[in-house]
């Protein structure tokens, strides 16, 4: 058996990653922290905790409740986690409705090929 790490999910990682700086404005990401860190520095802090406190214990739930195979048991609340952050980093600072929603459409199609070309 040999151990090897998909082409195609990394390509998806990055198209996830493309998809994440496409759906957020940059610049109401620069607002939002400075009025994050300014005032009181613990309330970034708090909100980036909970958000992956929040994931992790989906990822937790989902390591429990899956079939899947022991490493990827493992990885569950890691990418729970990370999703919990994406999420917050989205929620702070949205970009507009057409752009996320073509990002999302672009990521879903590249999904699929990369999912297709996998069987």
């Amino acid at each position: 058996m040999k151990a090897s790490f998909p082409l195609a999910s990394l390509a998806l990682l990055i198209t996830v990653f493309a998809c994440l700086l496409v759906c957020a404005d940059v610049e109401r990401w620069r607002e939002q922290y400075t009025w994050l860190a300014v005032d009181w520095p613990w309330r970034l802090v708090a909100l980036f905790g909970g958000a992956a406190l929040f994931g992790g214990l989906i990822g937790v739930g989902f390591m429990f409740a899956s079939k899947l195979r022991w490493r990827a048991r493992l990885l569950a609340p890691v990418a729970g986690i990370l999703a919990g952050q994406v999420g917050v980093l989205l929620l702070v600072a949205p970009g507009p409705i057409w752009r996320t929603i073509f990002a999302v459409l672009v990521l879903l199609g590249t999904a699929i090929l990369f999912r297709l070309g996998a069987e």
